[in-house]
């Protein structure tokens, strides 16, 4: 467990209780303190499969509430699906701090550095995962109480946008969330690429 370089945060680390050396901090981006908290806007990012599937497309559209979207590559059909129903799309990443400035909720697969930046940003996650390692990681935050996992075998149009709803409604999920978010605050902190070539020198 302490031969290679982990950059990830404890909730996800499987491998946790047998480190004897300290994580790398996991790099978000262009992360800095996002101010006033606007927590308007539902924000999905859809980056792998999902893109593709009719029934997350049409979940996401049926949803009742302001949505911004991310589809990594602007895929034409996935764009044109989620914007017929006044979704704004944008056609270019956004930035960290900008997604934890207006989210109220993140919806996306499961990917490690989605879940870190809602864990860094305190908000709650839904997870519609069909991979074992997103899975993983839906389920460690259903486990902490700041998420909610929609599983492969559970994709329906009403199963998910159901667990869109609920996180969107859940009180006690958003303060459980930034609970998550003060406690684990340190473990994004430090050089990443210092404590990298540290690491790497010592085994060298």
């Amino acid at each position: 467990c302490d031969d290679v370089v982990v950059a990830s945060i404890t909730l996800f680390d499987r491998y946790a209780e047998w480190r004897t050396r300290p994580r790398v901090p996991l790099v978000v981006g262009g992360w800095h303190e996002p101010g006033e908290r606007r927590r308007e806007e539902l924000f999905v990012y859809l980056s792998t499969f999902d893109r593709f599937n009719p029934v997350i497309l049409t979940a996401i559209a049926s949803v009742r509430v302001p949505t911004r979207v991310v589809i990594a590559d602007n895929l034409p059909m996935a764009v044109a699906v989620v914007r017929r129903r006044g979704a704004v799309v944008e056609s270019e990443p956004r930035a960290p701090a900008e997604i934890a400035r207006t989210a109220r909720v993140l919806v996306h697969a499961g990917n490690h550095g989605m879940c870190c930046l809602g864990v860094r940003a305190g908000l709650p996650q839904v997870t519609i995962s069909s991979q074992i390692e997103h899975r993983f990681h839906g389920r460690m935050l259903a486990a902490a109480g700041s998420g909610i996992p929609v599983e492969l075998q559970r994709w329906t149009v009403p199963n998910i946008r159901a667990a869109i709803e609920r996180a969107w409604d859940d009180e006690t999920m958003a303060s459980r969330a930034a609970v998550i978010a003060d406690q684990l605050a340190p473990e994004f902190e430090g050089d990443p690429g210092e404590m990298t070539a540290d690491r790497i020198e010592a085994v060298t």
